[in-house]
């Protein structure tokens, strides 16, 4: 049986909770990417946090059945819903692909890459470690009000992968 997730709240801060990342976000540019989104059908996903508050953190995982194609379609469809906007009671959002980033190398082969988000001037930037490990496709998103804090994206992707 396929997992749902790797981490645990009992990895996180006291006060964050887990729950399953939704199927779809019904506001794309703010919520956390929908699973299908990110993984494909076949995936999973998790949102760990202080629920609607920062810091986020977000599993997707395809466990046992990822190919290359996988890993590289996860790739794309972080790029592509990562650049939008919307305007959602009167407040203007907005997310936008920025670059591909340092990172430590992870698994058989691994992206970072940056993403920022835009809510009426504020602005939180959203890192993202994609990893093809095995038969596994794992990405961890991380952020935090400021800048992305790289150090706590790798600590995470690092803990998800000792499980995998």
């Amino acid at each position: 049986m396929a997992r749902t997730h790797l981490l645990r709240a009992s990895d996180l801060a006291a006060g964050w909770t887990v729950h399953r990342a939704s199927p779809g976000g019904s506001r794309p540019c703010s919520d956390p990417p929908a699973v299908a989104t990110i993984v494909g059908p076949s995936g999973a996903g998790a949102v760990f946090g202080p629920r609607g508050n920062l810091p986020v953190l977000l599993e997707y995982l395809i466990d046992g059945s990822a190919t290359s194609a996988s890993y590289l379609d996860a790739i794309e469809r972080l790029e592509t819903p990562s650049s939008c906007a919307e305007t959602v009671d009167g407040q203007t959002e907005s997310s936008t692909f920025e670059q591909v980033i340092a990172a430590p190398h992870f698994g058989d082969r691994s992206v970072a890459m940056l993403v920022s988000d835009d809510a009426d001037g504020t602005v939180t930037e959203v890192g993202y470690n994609v990893v093809h490990a095995g038969s596994a496709v794992l990405v961890v998103g991380y952020a935090d009000a400021g800048p992305l804090d790289t150090a706590a994206l790798d600590r995470f992707t690092r803990l998800a992968l000792r499980r995998l």
